[in-house]
């Protein structure tokens, strides 16, 4: 094994690793698509910035300017063969170091959290640790500072008091894709049963929440923690929540929001009011439709995803781009 550096070994100072050398398995909660047609062309490392304190959404927030930016970094990767990511890979070791998102700061209620930020910005994290996996582009030191820094964020989730629906399922699609991409069984069997605990919500219509854009956000979690599931090797959209499934509130919802049509809605919990039917957007966006279409092309509730999509479509075409999701899904799932 290789000396590890000085300035990685201040890294490791500041938390709690494993005894050895983490490296990567085969277990991956994502793997790049061959496709890179909707991905950034760009072939540069895209400077990540960061701040210790993390906030709701705001505009000019810099956990969200970090999800995007670590997604469109992922992006060039995947489109660009020569592109840089043992730099990528220098820049997370730099935002492990400064503890970046690590001081939640709570704003009162009504207000955006936090800890949804939070989520958004781990599940980002998970892509660009199977990026990077993919890749052999760390150096000694980096990957478990990476994690470690990642694990800090997956307990900072703990620190959300009377979580909405929409943030247990936000923990249940961080912590599947973490423990399955960093190889963390406790932490998957953590967000699985936020996810079984949200599954509990289901009407026998399919439907997680009443108001149509508050259900939608859960729709995109779920999907995505069902992904990151397959991942793990186990198959959770078809879980029988007193006879009700994933793929039925998908259906369920996806014909729902054809009726609606590009209305705007009030949010339940924060009181915003806007549309959902689009593919980007902080939390209200379609962008799960090609995660759900990449790994169940051939369900009956495809037919109804492909529909919606069709539907979307009349109104914008703008890339798919979810905040909550991780970022690009258009380009990140194929």
């Amino acid at each position: 094994m290789r000396v590890v550096p000085i300035a990685v070994c201040a890294v490791f100072s500041m938390f709690t690793l494993w005894p050895q050398e983490t490296v990567a398995s085969d277990r991956s909660f994502w793997t790049p698509p061959a496709s890179a047609r909707s991905c950034d062309r760009g072939n540069t490392v895209i400077p990540l910035v960061t701040e210790r304190q993390v906030f709701g959404w705001k505009p000019r927030n810099s956990g969200v300017k970090f999800v995007e930016d670590l997604s469109r970094n992922i992006s060039r990767g995947i489109s660009n063969s020569g592109y840089n990511a043992k730099g990528l890979a220098a820049q997370l070791a730099k935002a492990a170091e400064s503890k970046a998102f690590t001081s939640p700061r709570f704003e009162g209620s009504g207000r955006p959290s936090p800890i949804f930020l939070t989520s958004s910005i781990l599940i980002t994290l998970s892509y660009a640790v199977d990026f990077l996996d993919s890749r052999n582009a760390w150096t000694a030191g980096q990957r478990n500072a990476v994690i470690a820094w990642g694990n800090r964020l997956d307990k900072n989730q703990n620190k959300q008091k009377s979580p909405s629906r929409d943030s247990v399922a936000a923990f249940a699609a961080a912590r599947m894709a973490w423990g399955t991409a960093t190889d963390q069984s406790s932490v998957f069997k953590n967000g699985l049963r936020s996810f079984k605990r949200t599954g509990r919500l289901l009407t026998r219509e399919g439907y997680f929440e009443r108001n149509p854009r508050d259900n939608n956000e859960v729709v995109g979690l779920m999907v995505l923690a069902a992904a990151a599931a397959r991942g793990f090797g186990q198959e959770v959209a078809a879980l029988s929540f007193k006879g009700t499934t994933l793929h039925d509130a998908v259906a369920a919802h996806s014909e729902n929001t054809i009726r609606i049509g590009p209305k705007e809605i009030t949010e339940g919990d924060t009181g915003h009011t806007g549309r959902y039917l689009k593919p980007n957007g902080y939390a209200s966006h379609l962008a799960w439709i090609p995660v759900y279409l990449s790994q169940y092309p051939r369900t009956p509730a495809s037919a109804s995803v492909r529909r919606l999509e069709k539907t979307m479509r009349r109104y914008s075409r703008n890339a798919y781009n979810g905040t909550s999701l991780g970022g690009y899904t258009g380009c990140l799932w194929k």
